[in-house]
């Protein structure tokens, strides 16, 4: 199926209605046909907001798509960066996670990952 990314300015767009929002709506119409797949960058959530000022939870961002009507779009996790994301809704990588090595008294080997 065919798969559409929208990012801020297309929110933007919306918010505004400005002339692009009509095909963007379309594109929801769609969506919530089956006919293909809208999918959002949540890091959009971390971008400084059109107020100014960062959001402080990941569901505001959610409440502001959904008051567009795209409550049923797919959000796209970001890899996690620590200030720059929100740590409940990211994808933390392997290049990301400490190893540490340890034995117990039998000497078996336990690999944490943290």
């Amino acid at each position: 199926m065919v798969r559409y990314t929208l990012d801020t300015n297309c929110i933007i767009a919306m918010e505004e209605s400005r002339p692009e929002a009509s095909a963007l709506k379309t594109l929801v119409e769609r969506h919530r046909q089956g006919t293909l797949i809208v999918q959002i960058t949540a890091i959009a959530a971390a971008e400084r907001q059109r107020s100014g000022t960062p959001l402080e939870r990941f569901d505001d961002f959610r409440a502001r798509i959904a008051a567009l009507g795209l409550g049923e779009a797919v959000f796209l996790k970001p890899p996690m960066y620590v200030g720059l994301c929100f740590v409940d809704y990211c994808i933390v990588t392997w290049r990301q996670i400490s190893f540490s090595r340890a034995r117990d008294s039998r000497g078996t080997i336990f690999v944490y990952a943290f």
